[in-house]
């Protein structure tokens, strides 16, 4: 075994990690990079396979320091590298169930080529709840025509239990004359909680 790693070709592929490795860590194309050197290890095994042994050790060498390559980084990315949700992640999907959306209605607007609604946010977690971000999605004929996500900025904090009234409005094209609005209205706004800090 101590041959296999002492041999030239092991050190040179030593050498080649260790030099993408130092070169690299500061530029975003960090694991873009790493991915090149380990397709550039196979390579180099496979143009020495007039020597098994040494083909066989380089590449379970190479697919082993990029696997722990990869499970560092991401690790250092705060993921766990198997597609599973986070605590922090798992807690927020948990309470913004219970962030309700209701009593959506649309009011008449004050200006022309706007369509106002009015709806109500209520926190039925056990939380206080602050910086709330929802994403509006106008619909017509049950197809979506435009969307925007909208910081609740009437709201500092909603308390456990509470709830609010909000008005939004929905604006046509600019140049939009009175006898195309017809054509721009839309007939129901789906709402998604997408952020808050509790």
């Amino acid at each position: 075994m101590w041959e296999k790693i002492n041999s030239p070709i092991v050190v040179a592929v030593i050498v080649l990690v260790a030099l993408f490795g130092f070169q690299k860590m500061e530029k975003p194309t960090f694991a873009t990079e790493l991915r090149g050197a380990y397709e550039e290890l196979i390579a180099i095994a496979k143009d020495g396979k007039s020597d098994a042994e040494k083909t066989k050790a380089v590449q379970d060498f190479a697919s082993e320091i990029f696997g722990q390559v990869r499970e560092g980084i991401s690790e250092g990315m705060g993921g766990d590298g198997d597609g599973k949700v986070d605590d922090r992640d798992q807690l927020f999907l948990d309470d913004r169930k219970l962030v309700v959306v209701e009593e959506f209605k649309f009011v008449p607007s004050k200006w022309d080529g706007r369509q106002s609604y009015i709806y109500r946010i209520t926190n039925n977690s056990d939380k206080h709840l602050k910086q709330i971000r929802i994403n509006h999605e106008f619909m017509k004929d049950g197809k979506m025509t435009d969307v925007e996500n909208k910081w609740v900025s009437e709201i500092q904090v909603l308390p456990p239990g509470e709830s609010i009234a909000l008005k939004g409005e929905y604006s046509f094209p600019n140049g939009t004359t009175a006898e195309d609005y017809k054509k721009f209205e839309v007939d129901d706004v789906v709402f998604v909680v997408t952020g808050f800090q509790s």
